[in-house]
């Protein structure tokens, strides 16, 4: 299991309901919509795969034209002919926030919506992807996934960081979502 790719699953189906709410509240035409998540999810992948490559393997990712190729698709050149499918393996948060914003700069050129608006409704479903990609929570699922027990401070460690996370980004949201009630009502 790539407890990874799980976590940025759950992260990005999170965020595509809550805009997809904060929009339908909006009143904004549901056709506008479908292209966002789209630009979204295309814009943070290959931000997310390419701040990775550029990021942390350099060296290698810009050696040859094969491993150039290599950034792009999910695959691996072997050494003595042929590929092997890898899936995406090394993804950076960073570079995916870098690609989100190149993708939501186009979808406002496109879409003409106003970019306060969209990033509003961007910024709201943000924490919680973010909670969910963090590498940081991780070794809980694979200490779990091997079978291995934590110790009592490990385990009290990543509890209360794990609950100070959740805590704070549902405080963000709920925040978030009654100012966004507030202003609709004075409308």
């Amino acid at each position: 299991m790539r407890w990874y790719a799980l976590c940025w699953l759950i992260g990005l189906l999170s965020a595509y309901f809550i805009v997809r709410r904060l929009y339908n509240e909006q009143k904004i035409k549901s056709e506008l919509f479908e292209p966002l998540f789209i630009y979204c999810f295309v814009g943070i992948l290959i931000g997310a795969r390419l701040g990775h490559c550029l990021f942390y393997e350099p060296d290698y990712f810009l050696s040859s034209g094969k491993h150039i190729v290599e950034m792009l698709l999910p695959i691996r050149f072997l050494e003595y002919g042929g590929w092997k499918f890898t899936g995406y393996a090394g993804l950076a948060s960073h570079g995916g926030t870098l690609g989100l914003i190149a993708a939501l700069w186009l979808y406002v050129r496109r879409t003409k919506l106003p970019i306060w608006q969209v990033l509003d409704n961007i910024a709201i479903a943000t924490p919680v992807t973010a909670c969910f990609i963090r590498r940081d929570y991780l070794d809980i699922f694979k200490k779990m996934n091997k079978n291995k027990e934590m110790t009592d401070d490990e385990y009290s460690s990543y509890e209360q960081t794990i609950e100070k996370t959740v805590t704070r980004t549902m405080e963000a949201v709920e925040k978030a979502t009654a100012e966004k009630e507030k202003e609709l009502m004075t409308v």
